[in-house]
């Protein structure tokens, strides 16, 4: 990124004091993130927004606005300080939440959570129970925000039948003229094909309704408190909108339960665990308080492995495109991230009847539906 014209970028927003430093921050596989230092110690997160991804940032930054405001007066009225339990858009000096800069680029800022600290792989259960109640207490503290109120920021994005089409467009142009490497792993998604249906067929029916969901629930877009480790905040809020509780959970054991990171080139390294499944799911419907309907909840192991089957459809499909959508930086890279969903893939298929035993046990109990 030229160094320059992030410089000019930063002057336009309204810092209080003057910009020290910008250096790169986490590891983002869509938006490029960096850490704004001023001189009086405060700091501010600044974002180039992939506008490949995200075609409409004005939706995208409205969708922010509107949650993040509708979560700050709850916050408010329990007496939590709204600063930390939830992103802050920062604005220009013309009162602005996005920049656009000469060379078309968008640029948006949020202040820092100071003291704050967020995990890539779980150390243990209780990450994952943790991980569980932040995403549940985050659905549940939008059960009474209008749904359509939200723009789709991103169509279709956990529409797994589309998805399973658009791999196999992907498959019959082959563009990078890679197919020929990875007939294996072609076959085992399409061997399986039928899995794209339930979720979407479910909520057809009426059994799934739709909420306003995260829709990107990974362990670390959660911020914990350095010192005690209590939950924070729920970040990363682009592809905020409406969705089925299905989806985040599903996305949060695909990225969650695993034991390493979904780039592990060492598969025997890779694996999934079904303690942290469990923990996850009684985290997930706790911090739900109740709102979960029991079909809700019975569905929630199917997602796991919906949502990791079209994760694997989704790198694999990016790998034969040329890796045109997610970021590289070795390799054959979206193809090792292929692999490491496949492996989970395999282990829940021999898991599965444990993962609905425990999501059963939990509907049993009255719920709100």
């Amino acid at each position: 990124m030229n160094e320059h014209k992030m410089w000019e970028v930063v002057q336009r927003f309204g810092f209080p004091s003057e910009t020290e430093s910008i250096a790169p921050y986490g590891r983002g596989h869509i938006n490029d993130t960096y850490c704004v230092t001023c001189s009086d110690g405060t700091r501010y997160l600044l974002q180039n927004l992939n506008i490949n991804v995200f075609k409409n940032p004005a939706q995208v930054m409205s969708n922010i606005e509107l949650v993040t405001e509708h979560l700050r007066k709850k916050f408010l009225e329990r007496g939590e300080d709204p600063s930390r339990r939830t992103l802050k858009v920062r604005y220009t000096k013309r009162g602005e939440n996005i920049i656009t800069d000469k060379s078309g680029e968008c640029w948006r800022s949020f202040d820092f959570i100071n003291n704050s600290t967020s995990f890539e792989v779980a150390k243990d259960t209780n990450d994952c129970f943790l991980c569980g109640i932040a995403f549940g207490s985050f659905q549940a503290d939008l059960l009474d925000f209008p749904a359509e109120q939200l723009a789709e920021t991103i169509p279709n994005f956990h529409n797994t039948p589309v998805r399973y089409r658009d791999f196999e467009k992907a498959v019959a142009e082959n563009m990078s003229m890679r197919l020929g490497e990875v007939m294996e792993e072609v076959t085992f998604l399409q061997e399986r094909r039928h899995w794209a249906e339930i979720l979407t067929s479910a909520h057809r029916c009426g059994e799934l309704p739709l909420r306003v969901t995260h829709n990107d629930t990974k362990l670390n877009n959660v911020l914990f408190d350095k010192v005690s480790g209590e939950i924070l905040a729920v970040i990363d809020l682009d592809t905020v909108m409406p969705g089925l509780a299905a989806y985040d959970f599903g996305d949060m054991i695909r990225s969650g339960a695993a034991t390493g990171e979904e780039d592990e080139k060492d598969l025997d390294q890779f694996d999934f665990n079904l303690e942290r499944y469990e923990a996850f799911l009684k985290g997930y419907v706790e911090g739900c308080a109740g709102t979960l309907s029991d079909a809700e909840i019975r569905v929630l192991p199917k997602a796991a492995y919906v949502i990791t089957y079209e994760q694997a459809l989704r790198f694999l499909g990016d790998h034969l495109n040329g890796d045109m959508y997610y970021k590289i930086s070795i390799p054959n890279h979206n193809l090792i991230r292929t692999r490491t969903q496949i492996k989970l893939l395999k282990r829940m298929e021999e898991e599965m009847d444990a993962m609905q035993h425990m999501a059963d046990a939990l509907a049993a109990h009255p719920r709100i539906s």
